[in-house]
């Protein structure tokens, strides 16, 4: 598959200079070319190479097509999505608003590309912490694709688990876990049980199993989206796993194997990530437990030097 992607890389990159050169740099068939090339960037997640072409691409397809054609507009949601995926989420959502309120208006609220725009600005918001506006765009959003894709398709399961992970984000446990079982059945169905999509819907029921008090699941399901991340190879998210399984074996009592699973947490997720401060979370109040139970061990100094270096993030 990736030779495909550079010989695709290599034929947009001649075909860009020839139309620049027969064409010239302001007709539409030269963006169009412009697109394409970004395009295959993208897909191979090589963002920052796609976005000076997108760029470009956009302002030509605005002056040349106008600011409402499908062609702008989805030059406009591609450039969008790479500012997002670079944790440029502020810039984003101007993209992604005005995005939304065209599709909406020359493609219809319920064409897959408005519900996709809608869903990238949910995520947007999220991101940014604006939450309440995250969870109407998904509510809105995951209505019509239940209505018009039907509640199996990945569209809208996908949209499930993103409703699913705000109410996670806001300790709304008990709102979570219907929605992260229905995705979990969902993606076992239609992806099978070793796609990352299932073992990071597994994850996420962990979680939620564990706060609304259902430990012992939230064990068994943590330990099998460990081993599903083994498997394929991706080590943060395995290390989000680790922390989701230490939660629960703490809340077991089993404070031993929490450490254990917790320092494995801290070392697998990257230094500058929430994720990685998490698992520094559960470290200091596994310990302050501990040495409530404990005394005269080491585990008062283990939560101080924790919260040390929590402080020094």
């Amino acid at each position: 598959m990736r030779g495909k992607y550079h010989q695709a890389e290599a034929l947009w990159k001649q075909s860009l200079e020839a139309r620049r050169r027969v064409l010239g740099p302001e007709h539409r068939f030269t963006f169009d070319a412009l697109h394409n090339l970004a395009f295959v960037y993208l897909v191979q997640h090589q963002d920052a190479a796609a976005e000076p072409l997108l760029v470009q691409a956009l302002e030509g397809k605005r002056r040349v097509y106008g600011p409402e054609d499908p062609e702008t507009l989805a030059a406009m949601n591609h450039l969008a999505n790479v500012y997002f995926h670079q944790g440029r989420a502020e810039q984003a959502i101007p993209l992604l608003e005005e995005a939304v309120r065209l599709d909406q208006k020359v493609l219809g609220p319920d064409n897959q590309e408005t519900l996709s725009a809608m869903g990238s600005l949910a995520q947007a918001y999220q991101a940014l912490g604006r939450v309440a506006d995250a969870e109407t765009l998904y509510q809105i959003v995951l209505a019509a694709q239940r209505r018009v894709l039907g509640p199996s398709h990945d569209n809208t399961l996908g949209t499930v688990n993103n409703l699913a992970d705000t109410y996670l984000g806001e300790k709304r446990y008990a709102e979570a876990v219907p929605l992260f079982e229905e995705a979990l059945a969902g993606f076992r169905r239609t992806l099978g049980l070793e796609h990352p999509s299932t073992v990071a819907a597994l994850c996420n029921l962990a979680e939620a199993y564990d706060g609304v008090g259902r430990h012992a699941e939230s064990e068994q399901l943590a330990r099998q989206a460990v081993a599903g991340f083994q498997r394929v190879k991706m080590g943060e998210l395995e290390g989000v796993a680790h922390r989701v399984l230490g939660g629960a074996l703490l809340e077991l009592g089993r404070r031993p194997e929490a450490e254990a699973e917790l320092l494995q947490a801290e070392r697998l997720t990257a230094s500058d990530s929430t994720e990685h401060r998490k698992s520094m979370q559960g470290l200091v109040r596994l310990y302050e437990r501990w040495d409530a139970v404990e005394r005269g061990h080491r585990h008062a100094s283990e939560a101080t030097r924790w919260r040390s270096v929590i402080a020094g993030k």
